[in-house]
């Protein structure tokens, strides 16, 4: 998956990708550009657990991440 950046990932995505305190913003979540081995970066390549708590909007992969609700 790719996320853009600028995006806001929800905290329990961030801790499950290994992200958590090497994320932008105030509450240390939003995707930033940054240089790797002098290349600029503009977001992050992930392929996340299958965690039954976490799904896609829409069909082609680009929507939001979005929260599953608990109901059926």
């Amino acid at each position: 998956m790719y996320v853009p950046e600028q995006a806001v990932l929800p905290e329990e995505l961030v801790a499950e990708l290994g992200l958590t305190g090497k994320l932008a913003g105030s509450a240390p979540n939003r995707v930033k550009a940054i240089r790797l081995r002098g290349e600029l970066s503009r977001g992050v390549v992930c392929r996340p657990g299958r965690s039954p708590a976490w799904t896609w909007r829409g069909r082609t992969g680009t929507g939001p991440i979005s929260r599953r609700s608990s109901g059926p």
